[in-house]
């Protein structure tokens, strides 16, 4: 096509020649054909177009160079005519050829650069694994003019290394599909092991082909593979990711050029595979973040459902349980003083009385903890000055530990002038004959339990201080939780009033509704115990 689109050119030239010989006669015998040369060079190639030049000389010595009708140039001018004609359209043909060549290179580095170019963006910006790689493997060939190409990763199976395939390009995957995955052979394990480039031009000619079973060389029905170019893929740490892979069915078709533009390509896969990989761990620990914390709220939503109904349980079985008792503990106090019953019957049923008593404090503290811990505690707030409260508070304690805190004696340190507070008057003296109660049952015989009352800068402060065995700075975290005892210490203090371990959870919680603070101090086993009370000054 290219020879008679040639042909064409030449064949109009010498037309044009012809109907410009009644007026040029015998002169200008070439005129016309000097410009059908670079037309044909330009547009069909260096041989076109000198078959055709010389074609269109001949044409014009027969036709239009005297004498007419013969090749023979009898006129000197006419020689050197001729002979320039042959230079011109030699030096036009090289002139032509060059200028393409440099052209098509210059189209072909321009494409190069688009395809670099869209490689590098989509390095850049996809994040996707198997996307990425597919992109750099379609960038490699592109880049080099292979036929095909694939790139192979780094793996171990029981067989020991093996490369498992991961992308093509220019051959769909069922070329791979019935052959095993190449193993660690001479042709492979530069690739995968020496961080090289690889360019062969014939490959069945390279020493290392064929040295491998079963196939010894290419497989029946394997794409064919000639020229053969390769290039490693190792990360920053200098592993070995996997390998592009290229091929094609010709001999000698890849570069110089197209090596170094597939080794750069290969390096920037390299990150780009790195930054990939990285954000797949980073997307999977956070998936595992999610999972964790949704595992989280499930077991916070059931604990606080556990928890609820906890309370719930409380508030119901206390109440079903306070609801029988007063009753008998009414019947037994008034026997306990009924003169006309005999004298043991009496002790028997104050004896019942007390324990009644003691039973009754026990749901009561069920129920608080309960409204306690469901924030739902009753209060009614009033201005009241602290100390007819503490005085209170200290007269029912000490009654009631009347038979177990032998001798202990309470000294009252109280501010000497009036210290008001906004307070619930009735919990406020709960917390404070809680405080006296422990400190009189912790206490030894005739130990001496300290209250003492002052203006603080955070409000007014009520410190309680006994001589009982105290407790270990390890205690204080748990110490004003529900049901918790101090540590070596009898659930029952000195064996005389057993108790679930609420008091110090309810005072905590009465004195926070109140605003205020309460926490314990002691040096250590066998030092004693103080317990302070803060409250904001009305």
């Amino acid at each position: 096509m290219q020879y008679l689109l040639a042909l064409s050119m030449m064949a109009v030239a010498v037309l044009c020649r012809a109907l410009l010989d009644p007026w040029l006669g015998d002169r200008l015998g070439f005129l016309t054909i000097y410009g059908a040369v670079p037309c044909a060079v330009w547009f069909t190639g260096w041989r076109p177009a000198m078959l055709a030049s010389l074609i269109g000389l001949a044409a014009c010595l027969y036709y239009f160079v005297p004498p007419r009708g013969s090749f023979s140039i009898t006129d000197p001018p006419m020689w050197s005519a001729s002979i320039g004609y042959v230079f011109s359209s030699g030096l036009i043909i090289f002139l032509g050829e060059s200028v393409q060549r440099a052209r098509r290179k210059a189209e072909c580095h321009v494409q190069t650069l688009q395809i670099l170019n869209q490689t590098c963006i989509a390095l850049s910006s996809e994040l996707e694994l198997q996307a990425l790689l597919q992109a750099i493997t379609e960038a490699g060939r592109e880049v080099s003019g292979a036929a095909f190409g694939a790139f192979f990763y780094n793996a171990k199976d029981d067989q020991g290394e093996t490369y498992n395939l991961y992308t093509l390009s220019g051959a769909p995957r069922s070329a791979f599909e019935s052959f095993p995955m190449p193993r660690n052979t001479g042709l492979f394990e530069p690739t995968f092991r020496e961080s090289q480039v690889i360019r062969i031009g014939d490959v069945s000619k390279d020493d290392r082909y064929g040295k491998n079973s079963p196939f010894q060389g290419m497989p029946h029905g394997h794409l064919p593979v000639r020229s053969y170019l390769a290039a490693s893929v190792t990360s920053a740490s200098g592993q070995v990711i996997g390998g592009l892979f290229y091929g094609h069915p010709d001999t000698d078709v890849f570069t110089p050029d197209g090596e170094e533009l597939l080794a750069g390509i290969a390096a920037q896969a390299a990150v780009a595979i790195d930054k990939a990989k990285l954000f797949q761990e980073v997307q999977s620990e956070m998936a595992a973040r999610r999972e964790s914390e949704a595992a989280m709220r499930a077991a916070k939503e059931q604990a606080e459902a556990a928890n609820e109904a906890k309370d719930r349980f409380l508030a119901l079985i206390s109440h079903e349980l306070r609801t029988p008792l007063t009753p008998a503990l009414m019947i037994a106090s008034e026997n306990a003083g009924a003169h006309d019953l005999p004298e043991h019957v009496r002790e028997d049923f104050a004896s019942i009385s007390r324990s009644l008593a003691l039973e009754a404090k026990l749901i009561d503290d069920l129920l608080d903890i309960s409204c306690v811990l469901q924030g739902k505690l009753p209060l009614q707030f009033a201005h009241h000055d602290v100390h007819p409260i503490i005085r209170h508070a200290c007269e029912i304690a000490c009654a009631n530990a009347a038979g177990s805190a032998t001798g202990v004696k309470v000294d009252l340190d109280l501010h000497e002038e009036s210290l008001p507070v906004r307070c619930d008057p009735t919990r406020l003296q709960q917390v404070i004959w809680n405080l006296l109660l422990n400190a009189l049952s912790h206490s030894p015989a005739e130990g001496v339990v300290m209250v003492r009352t002052r203006k603080g800068p955070g409000g007014v402060e009520l410190t309680v201080r006994d001589m009982g065995p105290g407790f270990h700075a390890d205690e204080l975290e748990t110490i004003f939780e529900a049901f918790q005892h101090s540590k070596g210490t009898p659930l029952s203090g000195r064996g005389k009033h057993p108790g679930l371990g609420l008091g110090l959870a309810i005072a905590r919680g009465i004195v926070a509704a109140h605003g205020g603070k309460i926490w314990a101090e002691s040096c250590g086993r066998g030092m004693g115990s103080t317990f302070t009370v803060q409250l904001p000054a009305a």
